[in-house]
């Protein structure tokens, strides 16, 4: 969609899974040649008023990010929150995606864009996975899920001020 400058908010360092999708999260961005800054990643809690506070700071900056990509609909909640909080307009402002389909406050309203968390998938792995580990006494190797993009209201197509003219 065009963004240059985008943050993240993840997880707790401590959760393994938080940072495969920072990792991800990067090679993707990467492999389109946009790269994170330092100062626009931020690991905190699945809670909406800490996710609020690290993107008010994002947001506040000179040169804040015009995507935000969160590792828990709860914190995107959080993101939309700052931005409304700066008078920020999303999508037409900046843009909002996150990684669950779950714990957006409300359910899903359709405003979100997301990628979805397949329950289904889960717990399908997690069986296949606990009976490898009962039959051959070996710890089964971490599975991959590859969910679905729900593209929603909450993404749009970012143009700086020299683009548009």
């Amino acid at each position: 969609l065009e963004h240059r400058r985008l943050a993240v908010l993840g997880g707790p360092h401590e959760r393994d899974m938080y940072e495969k999708l920072l990792a991800g999260f990067r090679g993707r961005a990467a492999e389109a040649e946009v790269f994170l800054d330092a100062e626009c990643v931020r690991h905190v809690p699945s809670d909406a008023e800490a996710a609020r506070v690290a993107a008010v700071e994002m947001l506040g900056r000179e040169d804040r990010p015009t995507g935000i990509f969160c590792t828990r609909d709860v914190r995107a909640y959080g993101a939309c929150l700052a931005a409304r909080e700066l008078g920020l307009h999303v999508p037409d402002e900046r843009s909002v995606v996150s990684y669950d389909d779950v714990t957006w406050p409300g359910g899903r309203d359709g405003f979100l864009t997301t990628f979805e968390e397949s329950t289904d998938d889960l717990a399908g792995e997690a069986v296949r996975m606990v009976i490898s580990w009962i039959k051959t006494g070996d710890e089964p190797e971490d599975a991959v899920i590859r969910p679905n993009l729900l593209v929603r209201r909450s993404t749009g197509h970012f143009f700086t001020k020299d683009e548009e003219e």
